[in-house]
């Protein structure tokens, strides 16, 4: 078998198999690779969040400037220079922008693609569902986690628009009473609007269904 090495801090490791080796000896190679692949790929999304949150500070500051007349140029420069694709950036502001709580030891536990997910629900969801989705991405599969947020309509499902595609519903109620409004500041509290609205609008629906049942 042809000799393999791995390049790691600039010093190559012979990980071939020799001719010989114990069953017990190739196993701790194979666990040694593995570990160092866990710690990259972890390594990937300590450095997705870092990254998400430079690109944060930048665009506010717009140090992108006089480089490039505006952020989306500079992006597209950047994503070129370093072989990046758009989404990797696009959605490594997005977890930056929209989960400014979430820890380096939560990022480096969260496959991407659940935090990209997360960070999508989190244009609607609360607080305490956001804290709820992050523990449950960690015990989830990608496919198991991604599954359970659509199904909760926590985000859209594909083909369906995307939060950025999503309209603003204006809702103008008058005649409100001053005891009616205070209900409504109860029941909201610290929801976000939107995520209230769509709560009363799917349980209304709800009950119309079994109502023609």
């Amino acid at each position: 078998m042809p000799k393999t090495e791995l390049a790691v801090q600039g010093k190559f490791l012979d990980v071939s198999l020799k001719e010989g080796i114990t069953a017990s000896d190739a196993m701790k190679v194979v666990d040694d690779i593995c570990t160092r692949l866990q710690k990259a790929e972890t390594s990937v999304e300590h450095t997705r969040l870092l990254l998400g949150r430079l690109l944060a500070d930048v665009q506010d500051r717009e140090l992108y400037r006089p480089d490039h007349a505006s952020f989306e140029q500079f992006t597209l420069a950047l994503a070129e220079k370093h072989r990046l694709s758009r989404p990797t950036l696009r959605n490594a502001l997005m977890v930056a922008r929209r989960l400014p709580e979430l820890s380096v030891k939560e990022a480096e536990s969260i496959p991407g693609t659940s935090l990209t997910l997360i960070a999508r629900a989190a244009a609607t969801a609360e607080p305490r569902q956001i804290k709820k989705l992050n523990a449950e991405a960690q015990g989830k599969t990608i496919l198991e986690f991604r599954d359970g947020v659509m199904s909760r309509g926590l985000v859209g499902r594909p083909g369906r628009p995307h939060e950025s595609a999503r309209k603003t519903v204006t809702v103008k109620i008058p005649d409100v009473s001053r005891a009616i409004a205070g209900k409504w500041g109860i029941l909201l509290g610290s929801r976000k609007p939107a995520a209230l609205f769509a709560e009363l609008v799917n349980a209304a629906i709800g009950e119309a269904g079994q109502r023609a049942a």
